[in-house]
């Protein structure tokens, strides 16, 4: 590990407080003319490192650079930095991890990027990823994670990503089943899980969770046909959390998730779940039709009632608000307080 990355590892180990430069010498075994070469070699990367007589060097609060070493400093074992993939820009972070995961990549590693170019999410939909959001991809291997359904693995994804935002943020988002998160009315983050079985055995190789976050994006600045539907959740884009704590926050507790019992989870999700007893559009299978929605089932599934009394449930789709005469999605958002947490 180079010198400016072993200093980066211990200013963030002793966060909030100073490092002077003798002890930074010590623990790394170089000079104290290296562990300066180290700040300022930080420093050009855009890292605020503050220096003061007698006390030696901190990171500043106001730090958001993303890192293999903040990263990890955040999720904790078993992950280590070199599970840790960082990108300015990607095409994709899940295509990325997919192709990682294709290659032998072990469980937890993480794929996140500044911004992508082509994000993408249910239904191959373009998903819009400019600077202040957090895109990221987990791989998950079967044997270290004991949840199996798919649906779950998904519900599971929505429901520590809500947690996370809520708990850091301050903000409590609901779940439009399956894997969207919403804001007041608006999308602030998508989720798109996907995996790869074995041809002969069936049995499931690997699992690549991709999680798109709109954190401090400008809602001004997004595209003209997504700009009455996309929310950010700081809109004007400064964030009073960092990229890397929320994203640390989120893999720890999506990792963590598998040794979770799954009504835990479920309870989790179903207390987000919006539009409960509403009329909603749902696709599924090539299928569109209104339905009641009722809840979900202990796998995740969508349970559903029809106009003609009878009920079904569905792994897969996605619904919609019904619309009003005037053409606009009806969205029924609630507040925390007001939500109703029974089954």
């Amino acid at each position: 590990m180079r010198s400016r990355d072993q200093l980066l590892a211990l200013l963030l180990r002793h966060r909030g407080g100073y490092v002077s430069g003798g002890r930074a010498a010590e623990e790394l075994h170089i000079s104290r003319s290296a562990v300066w070469k180290a700040v300022e070699s930080l420093r050009n990367d855009g890292y605020q490192i503050e220096a003061a007589p007698r006390k030696g060097y901190r990171l500043s609060k106001d730090n958001d650079i993303l890192s293999p070493e903040g990263l990890a400093d955040e999720i904790g074992p078993p992950v280590s930095r070199d599970q840790i993939r960082v990108f300015r820009e990607l095409p994709s972070t899940n295509r990325t991890a997919k192709e990682l995961a294709v290659g032998g990549a072990a469980h937890g590693t993480v794929v996140i990027a500044d911004r992508q170019s082509s994000g993408s999410g249910h239904y191959a939909r373009a998903f819009y990823s400019p600077e202040g959001g957090v895109y990221l991809s987990v791989i998950l291997r079967p044997d270290h994670f004991q949840l199996r359904c798919p649906p779950l693995i998904t519900l599971t994804a929505a429901a520590v990503t809500a947690d996370a935002i809520e708990a850091l943020c301050g903000v409590s988002p609901g779940i439009r089943w399956i894997n969207d998160l919403f804001l007041d009315g608006r999308k602030i983050c998508g989720i798109l899980t996907e995996s790869a079985s074995d041809f002969e055995s069936g049995e499931l190789e690997w699992i690549v969770v991709g999680i798109g976050i709109n954190l401090a994006v400008r809602t001004g600045e997004f595209p003209e046909e997504i700009r009455g539907c996309a929310g950010s959740i700081y809109e004007y884009g400064h964030a009073e959390v960092s990229r890397t704590r929320l994203a640390g926050r989120i893999v720890r507790d999506l990792l963590s998730a598998g040794e979770r019992k799954s009504e835990d989870l479920i309870d989790s999700y179903r207390r987000r779940l919006m539009m409960k007893n509403e009329i909603v559009r749902l696709r599924s299978a090539g299928k569109t039709e209104q339905v009641r929605l009722i809840d979900i089932d202990g796998c995740g599934r969508l349970i559903v009632e029809r106009a003609d009394g009878t009920r079904g449930s569905y792994t897969a789709g996605e619904i919609r608000p019904v619309k009003d005469g005037d053409g606009r999605e009806i969205v029924k958002t609630e507040k925390a307080g007001d939500r109703d947490d029974g089954v």
